[in-house]
C-alpha cells in the first residue's frame, strides 16, 4: 500500500542523492556516521555541532534575573518534553511559592499547547506558568537572560538522537544555570 511514486522518490533521495554530494555539514556524530556510508568516498563531512553569536547575549541589556525557569522551543512533548517539564515544575512549585515557569515559543492554537494548558490547569499551577507563544529574537534573548534557570527537557527520540540543540548553546551563552536531559549527544559536551 502507499504511493509508489512517493516511495521511489524517498528511496532516490535517501540513497542516490547523497552519492552526488561533494561534501556535507552535519550537527552530530550520529549524522556523520549515517552519511559516511551514503556519500561518495571523495566527499568530505564536517561536524559543526552548533553555532551561536555569543555577542547577542553579552550585548543584550541585563535587567536582572527573575525567579523563573525557562524553556524555549516548539513546546511539544515529543520534541521539547513540555508536559514532562510541567509535571516536574508542579513538584517544585509546591516547595518554592515564588517560582514561575516561562514557556517561550509554540503556537497557542496547536494541540500541544492546548494539552500543556490543560495539564497546567489540572495540576492547579496555570497561574504560575507563562506561555508566550512565538516572540521576536530580541525578546527571546531577554527572556533567556532574565531566567534563573534555563531548561532543556528533550525526551529520548530519533530526533534527539541525531540532533544537537542550538538552544543549548544559546542557554550557555547567557551564563545562567542550565538543566538538561541526557539525550543524544548533549552529555558529550556537558
Amino acid at each position: 500500500t502507499g504511493n509508489p511514486f512517493k516511495k521511489s522518490f524517498q528511496s532516490f533521495y535517501k540513497f542516490v542523492v547523497p552519492r552526488m554530494y561533494h561534501g556535507t555539514f552535519v550537527i552530530s556524530d550520529s549524522l556523520k556516521m549515517y552519511y559516511q556510508s551514503r556519500i561518495s568516498d571523495r566527499a568530505g563531512i564536517l561536524l559543526i555541532p552548533v553555532l551561536v553569536d555569543t555577542e547577542e547575549f553579552t550585548a543584550a541589556e541585563n535587567t536582572g534575573r527573575k525567579m523563573t525557569i525557562l524553556s524555549a522551543g516548539t513546546q511539544s512533548e515529543l520534541k521539547d518534553g513540555t508536559l514532562t517539564l510541567i509535571r516536574a515544575f508542579s513538584k517544585l512549585a509546591q516547595k518554592h511559592p515564588g517560582l514561575s515557569l516561562t514557556l517561550v515559543g509554540g503556537d497557542p492554537q496547536s494541540g500541544d499547547i492546548k494539552k500543556a494548558f490543560a495539564l497546567a490547569r489540572e495540576l492547579k499551577i496555570a497561574d504560575r506558568i507563562k506561555f508566550t507563544g512565538f516572540v521576536s529574537r530580541g525578546n527571546l534573548i531577554k527572556y533567556q537572560k532574565e531566567a534563573e534557570i534555563l531548561v532543556l527537557a528533550k525526551p529520548n527520540s530519533l530526533h534527539a538522537e541525531h540532533c544537537f540543540p542550538s538552544k543549548l548553546a544559546e542557554y550557555v551563552s547567557t551564563s545562567n544555570p542550565v538543566v538538561v536531559t541526557n539525550t543524544g549527544e548533549i552529555s558529550g559536551y556537558l
